[in-house]
């Protein structure tokens, strides 16, 4: 058996184990599948003369890039926090008068203070 044999006996050992860790971290046979063949890859591309156990190599691999995955997928989810529409008190303040303090009441609820928002008079 030739070196690239030896290697991929190696992963194809661990391949079970490395599918299941990415579908329970991520949830998702077809994302899990991916995360294990791009292990694959990185594999094939390490150094693996100065790898001293590749089970823990590859399942270190494996649970960062399901780690990488998740983040990815987080911000592609949420929603943007800027409208690009200002706040009402950004909009008073940068129509206020000669210093004089506005106060923001537009769209908010009512309280017993009005409070101003930039700055005071």
């Amino acid at each position: 058996m030739n070196r690239s044999d030896v290697s991929t006996s190696v992963f194809e050992s661990l391949r079970g184990r490395l599918f299941g860790l990415a579908y329970r971290m991520l949830g998702s046979s077809g994302d899990a599948e991916d995360i294990v063949q791009e292990a694959y890859l990185r594999w094939h591309q390490a150094e693996r003369e100065r790898i001293e156990n590749p089970e823990a190599w590859l399942v270190t691999t494996t649970s960062r890039l399901a780690i990488d995955r998740l983040r990815r997928l987080k911000t592609e989810r949420e929603p943007p926090r800027w409208t690009g529409r200002k706040p009402p008190c950004v909009r008073s303040c940068t129509a206020r008068a000669s210093g004089s303090a506005v106060i923001a009441s537009d769209s908010m609820r009512p309280r017993p203070r009005r409070r101003a928002c930039c700055g005071s008079s």
